[in-house]
């Protein structure tokens, strides 16, 4: 028969462990997650600015349609 003390020792080691695997896996994803962003460009989080066109080119593009 295990005395109190003893399984309040095996519990808080049990807990130690599974907070050890927790810290693990989230240390993980915030890398995954590091590397995701790194890879994205400008281009793929803001939208591209319009392209103003001269007076010259609006018109020749209604002429043209």
């Amino acid at each position: 028969m295990m005395t109190p003390k003893n399984q309040l020792t095996k519990e808080e080691r049990l807990l130690e462990r599974d907070r050890s695997k927790l810290f693990n896996e989230l240390e993980r994803e915030k890398l995954q997650l590091i590397k995701n962003i790194k890879q994205q460009t400008k281009e793929d989080i803001l939208p591209k600015i319009p392209e103003k066109k001269s007076l010259w080119k609006r018109i020749i593009k209604v002429l043209m349609g």
